[in-house]
């Protein structure tokens, strides 16, 4: 949770606040290029990916909110579509920030749309592909959508300048909060961006799955991300 004075000490990422489903991939032809019906385990699972991994949202907006770095905060925020962000603000400053807002931050925080790709869970990603939970996982494919390589591009550029910061972090130099700043501003064309859910074509397949004599799933396709 982010505290009333807007530094943090949780360290769990919340759940997934958001009404999305997963897409169905079951009877997608552009995945699976078989001639009888696709079992019913032969599902893709999927997971919601993050960009910018969460340790490194957690540490560098708790960084920032030591360092007193507001006019930052105040444009990550403006990202989330809050419509009180000036009181918000204000209200950590003050030390007085509370309930629902801190909540509802604290979920956006973690899970903001434009932060988000839809894709095959790590067991159906080849081994090196997603870069675990400290890892950039960038989408910056020439064959990804202008949408989603643009502003991946941006979040690589903020994800590179905090990576590094831990929680207790309280020196953010001028020179940092400026670069950090102009990123953040670059990001508001995309504050409204929807999640980037799963498309076979943006999506290299590695392995194919197979099916057995009796019409059972015997292992499911592994993917990588197009480069």
């Amino acid at each position: 949770m982010i505290l009333n004075n807007g530094q943090i000490t949780a360290t769990e990422r919340p759940g997934f606040p958001w009404d999305e489903e997963h897409t169905n991939t079951r009877n997608n032809k552009q995945i699976w290029k078989i001639d009888r019906p696709v079992p019913l385990n032969y599902e893709i699972p999927m997971d919601w990916h993050h960009i910018i991994p969460w340790r490194v949202l957690r540490n560098g907006w708790d960084a920032l909110a030591t360092s007193n770095r507001w006019e930052v905060l105040t444009e990550w925020v403006n990202l989330w579509n809050i419509i009180n962000v000036p009181t918000v603000i204000n209200s950590m400053q003050n030390g007085n920030l509370g309930a629902p807002d801190n909540a509802i931050m604290w979920d956006k925080l973690c899970w903001a749309k434009w932060n988000l790709v839809e894709g095959p869970t790590n067991g159906n990603r080849t081994p090196g592909d997603d870069p675990g939970s400290d890892g950039l996982d960038a989408f910056e494919g020439i064959g990804m959508p202008n949408n989603v390589r643009n502003r991946s591009l941006i979040l690589k550029s903020i994800y590179t300048q905090m990576q590094n910061w831990t929680m207790i972090t309280a020196n953010i130099t001028a020179l940092q909060t400026k670069n950090l700043l102009n990123d953040f501003k670059k990001m508001r064309e995309y504050k409204n961006s929807p999640i980037s859910m799963f498309d076979p074509k943006v999506w290299k397949l590695v392995t194919i799955g197979r099916i057995d004599i009796y019409g059972n799933a015997t292992n499911h396709p592994t993917w990588k991300k197009m480069s």
